[in-house]
């Protein structure tokens, strides 16, 4: 399982767009998919690469709002 990881990881290195949402996906701990090493900030990251590659990405989108309506992966605001 690891292996296809660090393929998709390659992937993204090498600005192979569809990479980011999965990745993304697989670090968001509010993603149903699979993975140990969950990770707010990352995922938020490669959901960000994901829609500056593809903006009507819906499902980019979707991940990315439900991580920031819920605070995961973001900076806490001073105000």
């Amino acid at each position: 399982r690891l292996r296809g990881f660090q393929l998709l990881k390659l992937a993204s290195e090498l600005k192979y767009g569809p990479s980011y949402r999965i990745i993304g996906q697989l670090y968001s701990p509010l993603s149903d998919k699979e993975f140990s090493n969950k990770n707010g900030f990352q995922a938020l990251k490669y959901l960000d690469l994901a829609v500056n590659y593809q903006p009507n990405d819906a499902v980019s989108l979707y991940e990315m709002a439900k991580l920031i309506y819920k605070g995961i992966g973001t900076k806490k605001s001073i105000k």
